[in-house]
């Protein structure tokens, strides 16, 4: 499983399109992609309307939250993904569900300990892929603290799933073959230099 931390927008619909690669329809539903969201959107309310929501909407819905004027104009709009190994074995619903749920909480979007969660969603548009859509602001208007290295704890994370779910591990970055860290004595130690023949010069007359 591989994790990317992508580039934070400043419009939930930019973050969406990137998702979808593609700008987001005001006619294509979504919802049949989604596979998790914030614990705080109600299923029992307007729950047959919102399964008819287009992309725009659901970028609509994640804007709700908006960050109060000291926060300034940082983009607050967040996008990860996780990518399974081509020859990885499909996975249920239920367990993309857990995974989203998992990394959620390791973006700091769903601290256990925190009444204000942020909005997000996770949807799979693309198979064996789960992205991530956030908006960084909380209910109360507050910008959430994500963790400071948040690809590295991603990854992380990313290694803890493939174990429980049985997953092809993902490969370690590529070191190059010819890499030889050298002792600092032999390192200091001149090489000797390769004597080059000459012919002799022709006695002069």
């Amino acid at each position: 499983m591989i994790a990317r931390l992508h580039r934070r927008q400043h419009a939930a619909t930019a973050a969406l399109g990137n998702a979808l690669e593609r700008p987001v329809s005001f006619t294509r539903e979504l919802s049949h992609r989604i596979v998790a969201s914030w614990d705080r959107l109600d299923p029992r309310s307007g729950f047959a309307e919102r399964e008819a929501w287009s992309e725009f909407q659901w970028a609509a819905h994640l804007s709700q939250a908006q960050p109060r004027s000291e926060a300034g104009d940082s983009p607050h709009f967040l996008h990860f993904s996780v990518r399974l190994h081509r020859m990885d074995r499909p996975l249920a619903p239920a367990q993309w569900s857990e995974i989203a749920h998992r990394l959620a909480r390791t973006a700091g979007l769903a601290p256990p300990a925190d009444g204000e969660p942020c909005r997000w969603i996770a949807l799979q548009f693309r198979h064996g892929r789960l992205d991530v859509i956030a908006n960084l602001v909380r209910e109360d208007r507050t910008l959430t603290r994500t963790p400071r290295r948040l690809a590295e704890e991603l990854a992380r994370q990313a290694r803890i799933l493939e174990s429980e779910f049985d997953l092809i591990p993902a490969r370690p970055p590529a070191r190059h073959q010819d890499q030889v860290i050298a002792d600092p004595l032999v390192a200091r130690t001149p090489r000797p230099r390769r004597s080059r023949s000459r012919s002799a010069p022709s006695p002069t007359r």
